[in-house]
């Protein structure tokens, strides 16, 4: 994981914060995550996820950031967003897809669910 921000433009509507005034969201990115293949569907790259939230929850305590973004290989760009990330609203970086999500509302959401 590595600092990062977000245009505020790359962020839906729906998920920006309205008493926010500044051009960019802090973020926390998620730089390098893999498994090797011989895992596939064995429940991993979920775990590895889990514990990301684990951290950046932690993290975001110190820091104010609340925003997880994601390059995602076009491969993995489905898996991200059955996990609940978004599309961003911007250019497609190389050979990667920009994701994000906001951690805080994805927890509530949970915590919702489950009750």
């Amino acid at each position: 994981m590595v600092n990062d921000s977000i245009v505020a433009e790359a962020v839906h509507e729906s998920d920006r914060e309205p008493s926010w005034e500044y051009r960019k969201y802090p973020a926390i990115k998620i730089a390098r995550m893999a498994r090797h293949r011989d895992f596939d569907d064995h429940g991993i790259g979920t775990i590895m996820l889990l514990r990301i939230f684990i951290i950046v929850l932690h993290v975001s305590q110190f820091t104010g950031c609340r925003i997880i973004t994601v390059d995602s290989k076009p491969g993995t760009a489905d898996w991200y967003r059955k996990k609940g990330f978004t599309l961003a609203h911007m250019k497609p970086r190389d050979d990667t897809i920009p994701h994000y999500m906001d951690f805080h509302r994805f927890v509530s959401q949970e915590e919702q669910r489950v009750l």
